[in-house]
């Protein structure tokens, strides 16, 4: 059996459209009309969903599908506690009714605050690249404990900050913070490290600890205006 000119470009392009929905946001959650409600339940109050609705057709999708991934890779290393999705509103059509999905890609920020579904639209500037920020200003309001820590960090342990790392770690918390300000000379510095270590590991994530040497890092010391060792600080 033949086909026609017009049958053979109908199904080529069906095929594409297949092709493009199987890799435009590989790295992202897939979320249909199916699951979208297991996904997102309004009792997860502290769970926030960046979610891309999009046709695997549309240039605009295609173009920005790398440069979210890549977004969602890096906040996610940097202790980000976001979950990426997408959703392919020509297969789920309750859902692009629902938001109101009129152009691909549209994005929006949803979580839920005392049962109610709090929606945020992202506005691209440019070539979308205030893509982070959006996300990292989203988290923010949501005030969820947050701390860039290092990979290898366990709750109940001290950080050791330095002129190199204080700046990413303290200056984006919105944690409580109790800060030794210390030296390796010091014999009251070392009498106070016992305990430290004790509260940290009694208090876990509600409080975070850490020590630096002021000796070492006199750009912070002079910072904190330290004149004398140890020197204690709340946050």
């Amino acid at each position: 059996m033949k086909l026609s000119l017009v049958s053979a470009i109908i199904i080529a392009a069906l095929y594409q459209r297949v092709a493009l929905a199987q890799k435009l946001f590989t790295q992202l959650e897939e979320l249909t009309d199916r699951n979208f409600g297991e996904k997102i339940k309004p009792t997860d109050e502290d769970v926030m969903w960046l979610v891309t609705f999009y046709v695997p057709w549309c240039p605009h999708a295609q173009a920005f599908a790398p440069k979210l991934e890549a977004v969602a890779e890096s906040l996610k290393s940097h202790s980000y506690t976001i979950n990426f999705a997408a959703v392919d509103v020509s297969t789920n059509p309750q859902l692009g009714q629902y938001y109101r999905i009129n152009s691909s890609p549209i994005i929006k920020m949803l979580s839920y605050h005392e049962g109610k579904e709090v929606i945020e639209d992202f506005v691209p500037e440019g070539d979308g690249d205030n893509i982070t920020e959006f996300c990292q200003n989203s988290f923010r309001k949501k005030n969820i404990p947050y701390t860039d820590l290092p990979e290898d960090f366990e709750d109940g342990s001290i950080i050791t900050l330095d002129d190199t790392n204080y700046d990413d770690v303290i200056l984006s918390s919105n944690e409580i913070w109790f800060i030794m300000f210390g030296a390796e000379w010091c014999y009251h510095c070392k009498l106070a490290k016992p305990g430290m270590a004790a509260a940290a590991l009694e208090l876990g994530p509600k409080v975070r600890f850490a020590i630096i040497d002021a000796d070492k890092n006199r750009g912070l010391a002079k910072r904190h205006k330290i004149s004398k060792l140890p020197t204690l600080k709340y946050y």
